[in-house]
């Protein structure tokens, strides 16, 4: 089966001239120039910030547009608002996790909104039928948040959402779960991961549920295993932030790298070092333009995500370029001495293949001779998993591995702890990191 967004995707390009690809270089470029244009006119920070750009008339030219980074959107976040204030009908707001630095706040109009309405009711549609249920565990307690939106999604295609929010307590989650009898489930991955271990402890059935879909953070595959061993069903991924109008891009049937939502958005891969454009296939950072944005358009946004353009067709079919599962934050890289470099991601692959643990804690202490990384194991039984080997699951992280063999890293004793929905993260998993 083609990816969802193919079809969908076709009619919107196919006025343009030629092949797919050349269908779809044509109408970036035409959109690319509206959004430039739409913006210079009417945005008082990209008046400025792109005041001695030049005129562009390819894609490579486009390359040359000075960046949008994070901290200008949190230096003034109105400066780049396109429309009145009696226009937008939403503002998110994104707190900077562990400083002290003012939030990013994200404008959108309903017209926006109504895009990213679009990609999710297309999407759902395709894991669907009629009448179907979706258990959506993202935040729901304001209008247009995410949750909120797949709900809205969920009606408009006939279907209903269950919108508790973020779960906080196993008995009422899995109650609804089992009452309600979903079809898809949507949330973090650690919250999906957890209440399938636990309906699995109890011996509880859910045959009901067809997909489960996981977002807001990297997915392993240890993890993606175990959620589809727990749940019994199809696991997807789904990469999108608030910036994007939360989707973004979504694996397919083959899961192999995410279907991007391409005519809503612009995707490069820069060296994160120098800002040059990635070559073909290589690993960078994801840098995003939104098209047709209305209320704040963003312009070569530098995401700090990790990824690359993977450089074979898909086994579905798709006639459309694919994104690598993201699997790092530049942000959140830890360099060793050896030069190689630990992210969460090299973590996940090891400590989530240990039976029974569904989240965990990870500390870098940098001591004055080697780094220790303090590990905290989180488990729904923490009796059931003490005295862990962890040797027998290194191999599947060849630079931890690499690492402690080597000693430019030494592990502390394992901690194992109880765990609890309260303990579950708000934003995107990280090493943390002490001094001492």
């Amino acid at each position: 089966m083609i990816s969802f967004l193919d079809a969908w995707q076709r009619k919107k390009i196919e006025a343009f001239p030629g092949r797919v690809q050349e269908k779809l270089d044509a109408f970036h470029l035409a959109a690319l120039k509206e959004t430039v244009s739409h913006a210079k006119a009417r945005s008082r920070f990209y008046a400025t910030h792109l005041k001695d750009a030049n005129p562009f008339n390819s894609l490579h030219e486009f390359t040359a547009l000075p960046f949008t980074l994070p901290a200008h959107i949190r230096e003034n976040s109105l400066a780049f608002l396109c429309v009145s204030l009696d226009e937008v009908s939403r503002i998110m707001t994104l707190e900077t996790s562990g400083t002290t630095a003012p939030p990013k706040r994200i404008f959108f109009t309903r017209q926006d909104l109504e895009a990213t309405l679009e990609f999710f009711s297309l999407v759902l549609s395709q894991l669907t039928r009629p009448a179907e249920k979706a258990l959506i565990l993202l935040p729901a307690t304001t209008p247009a948040g995410a949750g909120d939106l797949l709900n809205t999604a969920m009606a408009r295609i006939g279907g209903q959402g269950l919108v508790p929010g973020p779960a906080m307590d196993f008995n009422h989650t899995l109650d609804i779960l089992f009452t309600h009898t979903p079809s898809v489930i949507i949330g973090m991955p650690v919250q999906v991961l957890a209440l399938g271990e636990s309906a699995k402890a109890q011996n509880r059935q859910t045959g009901f549920l067809r997909h489960a879909v996981l977002t807001a953070d990297y997915v392993s595959p240890a993890l993606t295993s175990r959620v589809s061993d727990s749940l019994g069903c199809r696991i997807w991924d789904h990469y999108g932030m608030t910036e994007t109008g939360f989707g973004g891009g979504m694996d397919c049937f083959a899961h192999e790298g995410y279907h991007l939502r391409e005519t809503d958005l612009y995707f490069e891969i820069i060296d994160p070092d120098t800002g040059a454009p990635a070559p073909p296939g290589q690993w960078g950072e994801i840098v995003v333009t939104t098209l047709n944005r209305l209320a704040m358009p963003l312009i070569r946004y530098r995401t700090g995500d990790m990824s690359r353009f993977l450089p074979d067709p898909c086994p579905c079919g798709s006639a459309f370029k694919r994104l690598a599962p993201v699997r790092y934050r530049y942000a959140g890289l830890i360099s060793l001495s050896n030069g190689s470099v630990l992210g969460m991601p090299d973590l996940d692959d090891a400590f989530f293949r240990i039976p029974g643990v569904v989240d965990f804690h990870a500390a870098l202490s940098r001591d004055p001779e080697t780094p220790r990384l303090d590990i905290t194991l989180k488990a729904l039984d923490p009796s059931g998993i003490q005295n862990v080997d962890i040797q027998k699951y290194l191999s599947h992280s060849p630079v931890l591995q690499n690492a402690l063999e080597t000693g430019v890293l030494h592990l502390g004793p394992l901690r194992v702890e109880l765990f609890e929905f309260v303990d579950t993260y708000r934003s995107k998993r990280k090493i943390h990191l002490e001094t001492r």
